[in-house]
């Protein structure tokens, strides 16, 4: 996947390309582009990436961004309680 942007170093990624992810789903959700939010999905994204065994993305979407997760629950979160 190609990355759009980058915040505090970490890719920002289209939602399209975050979408072609087997078993993701999204964790949060949708939130303005702004430096608040940025830095709370950073600290997010790089908690979960401590664990070499998920996998996690941060989406762009008509200036909204959100975070997205590897689906550890076969199913039963599929993500929309956060829409």
């Amino acid at each position: 996947m190609k990355y759009v942007t980058k915040s505090h170093g970490v890719p920002i990624f289209d939602i399209e390309d975050v979408k072609t992810l087997p078993k993701i789903v999204q964790l949060t959700k949708w939130l303005h582009m702004n430096e608040e939010e940025l830095l709370f999905l950073t600290r997010e994204y790089k908690r979960i990436n401590d664990d070499k065994s998920r996998t996690c993305a941060i989406a762009y979407s008509n200036g909204n961004v959100a975070l997205f997760v590897d689906d550890l629950t076969n199913g039963a979160f599929d993500g929309n309680e956060n829409k």
